[in-house]
C-alpha cells in the first residue's frame, strides 16, 4: 500500500486591498508552480465558522519536497505573490502525516501531461471541510486515536453528507513559514455544509469514550469551510 500523502495547510487572512488580486495569483500562478515543484494537488478553501478566513490544503509526497531546488525555486522566480503580502496576516504553514484515513479518496502520484492549476484536486475532493485543530495531553495520544478509529469516525461517518475523515498530526517544519496551529487537526469531507448540524455529530461527540477524550484535548479551534478552488 503507497505511504499516505503528507497534509500540507497553509491558513491565513488577507486585507481587502489585496484579497482580489490574491486570489487570482493563488488560482493561477502559484498553484501552476507548486504543481510543477512536485505538489501533488492544491485545493483552496474559504471559512464559513472558524478563524483564519483562508485554508490552502496541500498534499505532498514526503516532507524532503520542501528541501529541494525545485520548491525554493518557486519563491525564487515568483515576481507576483510578494508584492501582495504585505497584506498577510495570521499566516500558519503546518505539515501533518495522516494517522487515520477513512474513505479518503487515493491521490494520484504520477502525472503524464502538465498540472493544470484549475485541476488542482488530488485526494481531498469534499466541497466542504471540518476541520478541528487540538493539542492531546502527554501519554493520551495513542487512546486518542483508538477513539477515533474504533467509535468517533464510524459514528460521524453515518451522518448524510460526510465522505471521509482524516486524523493527522504534525510530522515536521516549514522551513520558512512557522506553524501556529496545534499539534493534531481532524478533518472531514462533506457534500453539504448542512451536514455538520446532523444528530449523528452531536452523538459522536456526547458518549462516554468521547467526554473522555475532551477532558484530555486543549486549544481546541473549529472551522467549516467551503471550497473555493477548484471550483
Amino acid at each position: 500500500m503507497t505511504e499516505l500523502p503528507i497534509i500540507y495547510t497553509v491558513r491565513l487572512d488577507m486585507t481587502q486591498d489585496v484579497e482580489e488580486e490574491s486570489n487570482r495569483w493563488n488560482n493561477t500562478a502559484h498553484i501552476s508552480d507548486l504543481l510543477g515543484s512536485g505538489f501533488l494537488s492544491a485545493v483552496r478553501f474559504r471559512s464559513i465558522k472558524g478563524e483564519p478566513k483562508y485554508l490552502h490544503l496541500y498534499e505532498l509526497p514526503g516532507l524532503e519536497l520542501l528541501s529541494t531546488e525545485a520548491y525554493a525555486n518557486v519563491r525564487k522566480n515568483d515576481t507576483w505573490g510578494p508584492k501582495l503580502s504585505h497584506g498577510f496576516s495570521n499566516h500558519s504553514a503546518s505539515l501533518y502525516e495522516q494517522v487515520l484515513a477513512v474513505n479518503a479518496a487515493e491521490t494520484p502520484r504520477t502525472f503524464t501531461e502538465p498540472r493544470d492549476p484549475a485541476k488542482s484536486m488530488g485526494g481531498v475532493k469534499g466541497k466542504y471541510l471540518i476541520t478541528v485543530r487540538m493539542d492531546v495531553a502527554s501519554g493520551s495520544a495513542d487512546e486518542f486515536v483508538k477513539w477515533h478509529q474504533e467509535e468517533h469516525f464510524p459514528i460521524i461517518l453515518e451522518a448524510p453528507g460526510f465522505t471521509s475523515a482524516r486524523l493527522c498530526r504534525k510530522s515536521g517544519q516549514h522551513p520558512r513559514t512557522p506553524s501556529r496551529d496545534p499539534e493534531w487537526v481532524s478533518i472531514y469531507e462533506l457534500d453539504n455544509a448542512d451536514a455538520v448540524e446532523h444528530p449523528k455529530v452531536k452523538e459522536s461527540n456526547d458518549t462516554d469514550w468521547a467526554h473522555r477524550m475532551h477532558a484530555v484535548t486543549s486549544d481546541v479551534r473549529f472551522s467549516l469551510l467551503e471550497r473555493i478552488h477548484p471550483a
